[in-house]
């Protein structure tokens, strides 16, 4: 793991931003490399760099779909675009399928654009006043409903389903490939996601406030349901979580945590076995029920099991 804290003219200031990187150094926050901005001297800020993706995934994995709901993103929309070209080194082949819906930047534009580039498709959805009254988790299950069918329309080996403000490494696909390879690709592969708070741009490169990672705070508590474990929203149940103190689970006691549901914002599955599933997914959930318990438990019911994958780490702009 690479760690680098901006640098600072007054010594005071730099040396609370080393004390920040050595509370830190156990968590994998890699993103991107090479910083070009010698400029920035924000002593709070932990830089996240990704491995060199010359060397990070020497085994090729098939073909990879990437499937979003788009609203308002532009500026993610053109992470995305780079981590795509890395994650060319894993995957024979990376499309996208995104549901854009009333986005009012420039969202639809570069997502044409990554669409072209890459290949997959782009469903912009109108207005809808049925949908629009919806609950907002009714409303979003409908969305994510209708993204995932779109996605296993797509000719693909994998399929991973995205949030748009979820940051990642190949690090971090390399965890969640590894952990699918040890349950032989039958499961959904969550990451263990960080909320950071507030993440920052500078060109290429990443960079976090890095009391989010000090914290280790599991931030998709809404989205998670473990048999036994009270649900505690919005406190999380994880050991090591300096925000919440629950210590009810310890996640390196093993890689691979099985749950009734997750999401973490970043979920891998093969597109064989969520096509097992399609007859089973929910047509409509609960108000207030998230809905991605909804599709879990629609798993399950396929018998597809849900893991959280402990040491594939991902950060969400929070």
């Amino acid at each position: 793991m690479h760690l680098a804290i901006s640098e600072d003219r007054s010594g005071r200031k730099k040396k609370k931003a080393k004390k920040a990187a050595n509370s830190a150094d156990q968590i994998d926050c890699t993103i991107w490399d090479g910083c070009p901005s010698a400029r920035c001297t924000m002593p709070s800020i932990v830089k996240l760099q990704s491995p060199n993706p010359e060397t990070a995934g020497a085994a090729r994995h098939g073909t990879l779909v990437i499937c979003a709901l788009l609203r308002d993103c532009a500026g993610w929309l053109d992470y995305l675009g780079e981590v795509c070209a890395d994650l060319g080194c894993m995957f024979d082949a990376v499309r996208v399928v995104f549901i854009e819906d009333g986005s009012r930047d420039a969202t639809v534009r570069r997502a044409a654009r990554l669409v072209d580039r890459l290949g997959g498709r782009l469903v912009k959805l109108g207005p809808d006043r049925i949908r629009d009254r919806l609950h907002r988790t009714a409303k979003l299950s409908h969305l994510r409903r209708r993204m995932r069918a779109e996605a296993v329309d797509e000719e693909a080996d994998w399929i991973l389903m995205l949030d748009a403000d979820i940051y990642f490494s190949l690090a971090t696909m390399n965890a969640l490939l590894a952990s699918a390879a040890r349950h032989d690709g039958h499961g959904l592969f969550t990451a263990y996601t960080y909320g950071m708070r507030r993440l920052f741009r500078v060109g290429r490169h990443l960079i976090a406030r890095s009391r989010g990672i000090r914290e280790r705070h599991y931030f998709d508590t809404f989205a998670l349901d473990i048999d036994g474990i009270a649900q505690t929203f919005p406190h999380c149940p994880f050991a090591g979580c300096r925000k919440c103190h629950n210590n009810l689970i310890d996640p390196s006691a093993g890689a691979d945590l099985p749950v009734r549901s997750a999401f973490g914002g970043l979920a891998l599955i093969r597109r064989s076995v969520l096509l097992e599933s399609l007859a089973d997914w929910p047509l409509e959930v609960e108000p207030g029920r998230c809905e991605h318990i909804d599709f879990c438990d629609a798993l399950a019911r396929g018998g597809i099991p849900t893991y959280i994958v402990t040491n594939a780490h991902a950060y969400c702009d929070r």
